[in-house]
């Protein structure tokens, strides 16, 4: 784990999009499945969900975040224009028409423009590796917004799978109780008629009719679970508005063989640990920028201004200045010095985010190929009692052919057998959503580390 630590924060920083791409590129786990419904679903959340709308904008906030960090360095300054026009009048006592002895006041007015500008330019220099961090942590934010992105595409794709397979099983419970329900309904009626002609004692029909009504009520209930599985997965891809009763959930097929063992690259195919070392790398760029505020900032300083005057007498000057600044944090300097610490122990608990992360990740892979381990070997213990089960109700029917057995006998082993049946079908849904989880639990299958040595 130390050794992971230092290459996540030694390591230069991976590009944010190409992140993302790869991430979001490679997050087709489903299709390994070949299951018709299952892809149809995910990809229609994937379009129509209002998370993948959330999402999308809390990336594009992301990226002109990173816009806006990156040009941290630019030039600034602004520059102002403006346009002044005076108006002035004259006027004296002159003689007009003196022959008649007449006076009077003449008067001569003038206007004058003046057109004005100014700009007073301001670059950081950056020195002492201002710039180099300010770059590392404003790529490192958005590759935990970008990854954050493609993480919650593939938890999107996890609820979709875990809503259909439960509605699945629920699907499979149900079948079970209606057929238990018709065989119950099919040996009632059967000792009803024994019981009128007095061959069969009373409590025996009243106890088979109650548990015919539990049975009953047990897929009245199941059905109504169903439909709610439905709807739900109907809400988690956005159609929310679709009648669950016409959602055609499809059936289990083979699922794909699980990952036998944890891959070497699982740090840099599962998403939370990439995440992690994201933000590790944010928090020491931060540490890194905060200790800098406590070395000088150097400037460069312009001052540039043009003006020109029209009219009669009128002309142009201009004026522009260049000069270095230097800021020293001098009064401040306890202020900078606790912010510094301050973001050495954000960086810390950002390591040990990440380690537990790493952690994190091994542990729920070792679990999910642990317990998709144990699936093949239920499976077959399940084979091996479905087919017992089914030989003996074929004996049932045989012995009660040739009336050596009840019909009681045959309809117990007729319900064992069913029983035994809807627990491997049940088993195979485990199956199915324990290898999921295993090829979620260890990453994409697809991505590869280029850098990993095949053997």
């Amino acid at each position: 784990v130390a050794l992971i630590c230092l290459r996540a924060l030694t390591a230069a920083p991976v590009s944010a999009e190409a992140a993302s791409e790869k991430a979001v590129a490679h997050s087709g786990w489903w299709r390994s499945f070949n299951d018709e419904a299952l892809t149809r679903l995910i990809e229609t959340a994937l379009t129509k969900s209002p998370d993948v709308s959330i999402f999308q904008a809390r990336l594009a906030e992301a990226r002109a975040l990173r816009s806006r960090s990156l040009r941290e360095f630019d030039p600034k300054g602004a520059a102002a224009f403006g346009l002044i026009r005076e108006y002035s009048s004259s006027g004296s006592i002159v003689e007009v028409g003196s022959d008649q002895g007449n006076s009077g006041l003449a008067t001569r007015s003038g206007a004058l423009s003046i057109l004005f500008s100014e700009i007073a330019p301001q670059l950081d220099l950056g020195l002492f590796g201002r710039r180099e961090a300010n770059k590392a942590t404003a790529v490192a934010d958005f590759d935990v917004a970008s990854l954050g992105y493609a993480e919650a595409r593939r938890q999107l794709t996890l609820l979709v799978a875990q809503a259909l397979f439960r509605a699945r099983t629920l699907q499979v419970e149900r079948d079970q109780a209606v057929e238990l329900v018709s065989s119950l309904a099919s040996e009632l009626s059967g000792r009803q008629k024994l019981a009128n002609q007095g061959l069969l004692s009373r409590s025996t029909v009243l106890a088979l009719s109650s548990e015919l009504a539990v049975a009953r009520a047990k897929a009245i209930s199941l059905d109504g679970h169903l439909q709610m599985a439905k709807q739900e997965i109907l809400v988690i891809v956005g159609e929310a508005r679709s009648n669950p009763s016409e959602l055609d959930i499809g059936v289990s097929g083979m699922s794909p063989d699980p990952p036998q063992q944890i891959p070497a690259a699982l740090l840099a195919r599962r998403a939370d640990v990439l995440i992690a070392e994201a933000r590790l790398r944010a928090a020491v760029g931060r540490q890194r920028l905060a200790k800098l505020q406590l070395y000088p900032s150097f400037s460069l300083l312009g001052d540039g201004s043009l003006t020109s005057i029209g009219g009669s007498g009128g002309g142009s000057a201009g004026l522009w200045s260049i000069g270095l600044g230097l800021v020293l944090p001098i009064l401040d300097r306890g202020r900078l010095l606790a912010e510094a610490r301050a973001s050495s122990a954000r960086a810390a608990a950002a390591t040990a985010e990440f380690e537990k992360a790493v952690q994190v990740a091994y542990g729920d892979a070792s679990n999910a190929l642990r317990l998709a381990a144990t699936d093949k070997t239920r499976m077959a213990s399940l084979i091996v009692a479905e087919e017992a089960d089914r030989q003996l109700y074929q004996s049932a029917l045989t012995g009660l052919s040739r009336g050596l057995i009840s019909s009681d006998i045959m309809h117990e082993a007729k319900r064992r057998w069913r029983s035994s049946s809807a627990e491997l079908e049940i088993a195979k849904l485990d199956r199915v959503n324990h290898t999921m989880m295993a090829i979620y639990a260890v990453g994409d299958a697809d991505v590869e580390d280029p850098q990993e040595n095949p053997s």
